[in-house]
């Protein structure tokens, strides 16, 4: 943790202090947001549990910065938020959960270029349904801090290669359960066939380590491609193998397949879905989760101020060493409207779903958010 952060706020200092006739930007295109949020939700399973469930109406209050700023080679963005959960019913409950992110991308010459990203979040519940498909039961406080540095170079006119170090960090405030540590490095090259047609070929290696416990690593190589259907709609897929050693020391080669087809429909409304089947290096237990997921997403702004989106998502997968079987689904729909330039309303409706061979894992959910925001 203490690395990424000393990262976080050396790559920080440089951009906004390093030297001006290097990586000098204009300060009139910077451009800086302040919201404020307030936000009522009902929530009928608030500890994530199958019985004894607990109901409560819980107030939201955030505070929300963000710094954007794009150039002609370099652009970055920073973005920090702080909730304050207050639950009316069961105040034990209260928290606070913050968020940060940091993007940097620099153009190193006309043909190498390289970003960086760092995503830190400290939360008592799960912020997607990809997430919550992975995460143990129960309510408790997790740290998770997602590192990465990518550096592409353009060989040809039609050749590129790419090379990335990744690292993540996850703590876990849970009796039982242990901290754990990513690594990740990985190169690809691509081939620009033609307009419509960008096959790429993959190498990547991950190592998942736990505090206290053992360690698992993989090796995945992949081909893929992605083909421009028409100038809106495309699709996106790779597939190949993950060679694992899992923490147990036994071997395994598995198929990895990722496919997408996505639809910008018109300037107002996109569409896609996403199929994903791999062995997952959960953060959350110490085994290898044999899993395929689909989601779905459809999002549309049929007037100026009123726009709305729904997406669903579906989960099926098996710890291999514990032989216990999970499945997840759950759906979420929102509408947002715009009072002003400066003040937005939302409503929005989850409901999630877990089915499990372990007891304790089992929870359904329904969720009901309506909230404000006041932008500066």
């Amino acid at each position: 943790m203490t690395k990424n952060l000393i990262l976080f706020f050396i790559l920080l200092t440089g951009i906004l202090f390093g030297p001006r006739n290097a990586y000098s930007f204009d300060y009139h295109n910077l451009n800086v947001k302040i919201n404020s949020r307030v936000r009522e939700m009902y929530d009928d399973n608030i500890t994530y549990v199958k019985e004894n469930r607990k109901k409560d109406f819980i107030t939201n209050l955030s505070v929300e910065l963000g710094i954007e700023y794009e150039g002609k080679t370099s652009g970055f963005s920073i973005d920090a938020g702080v909730t304050q959960q207050i639950f009316a019913g069961h105040p034990n409950y209260n928290n606070t959960a913050e968020t940060a992110s940091l993007n940097f991308k620099q153009e190193l010459s006309k043909y190498d270029r390289i970003s960086v990203s760092d995503d830190l979040s400290h939360t008592y519940e799960a912020r997607s349904f990809e997430e919550a498909f992975v995460r143990t039961g129960g309510r408790y406080s997790y740290f998770n801090n997602n590192f990465r540095i990518n550096y592409e170079k353009d060989l040809l006119k039609q050749l590129g290669v790419s090379a990335w170090y990744a690292n993540s960090i996850n703590i876990i405030s849970r009796k039982g359960s242990n901290d754990s540590y990513l690594n990740a490095a990985g190169a690809e090259a691509r081939y620009f066939l033609s307009s419509t047609a960008i096959p790429r070929l993959s190498y990547d290696f991950t190592r998942r380590a736990f505090t206290n416990g053992g360690n698992a690593s993989k090796h995945t190589v992949a081909a893929g491609a992605r083909y421009y259907i028409t100038r809106k709609l495309y699709f996106d897929g790779k597939a190949g193998i993950d060679i694992m050693n899992s923490y147990d020391d036994k071997d395994y080669a598995r198929p990895v397949i990722v496919a997408s087809l996505m639809n910008d429909i018109d300037r107002t409304s996109r569409a896609g879905i996403t199929f994903m089947k791999k062995y997952e290096m959960n953060p959350y237990v110490e085994d290898l989760f044999d899993q395929w997921q689909i989601l779905c997403v459809f999002g549309r702004q049929p007037f100026k101020r009123l726009g709305y989106a729904i997406s669903g998502f579906f989960g099926r997968g098996e710890y291999v060493a514990y032989d216990i079987k999970d499945k997840f689904w759950g759906v979420n729909s929102g509408l947002t409207y715009d009072f002003t330039k400066n003040i937005k309303g939302r409503v929005d409706y989850s409901y999630s779903n877990r089915a499990s061979d372990e007891g304790v894992m089992k929870y359904s959910k329904n969720r009901v958010l309506v909230g404000l925001a006041v932008e500066f």
